[in-house]
């Protein structure tokens, strides 16, 4: 059995969510919960609609909402259906 791979940056992160701007101290461990990120509305629009057609075509918008789905994982531990 393999390990998770991470990267925790020995620098301190500077981000600008929305309107804030936060700082990350160094060495700190960040994880998130899938069902928060794919819930929210400045990603997906009206996210707790069945829109599946939001998913298909070669769109920017299409490839955005792509980009920030983590359903079926991402990463070394993506679902091989999406390779």
């Amino acid at each position: 059995m393999g390990t998770i791979s991470s990267v925790i940056p020995s620098e301190v992160l500077q981000l600008r969510y929305l309107k804030d701007d936060i700082s990350i101290p160094d060495m700190i461990s960040i994880s998130f919960t899938p069902r928060m990120l794919e819930n929210d509305p400045a990603l997906f629009e009206n996210p707790d609609a069945f829109m599946p057609e939001r998913w298909l075509g070669n769109s920017q918008r299409a490839q955005t909402l792509k980009r920030n789905s983590v359903s079926f994982g991402t990463g070394d531990r993506t679902c091989l259906g999406q390779l």
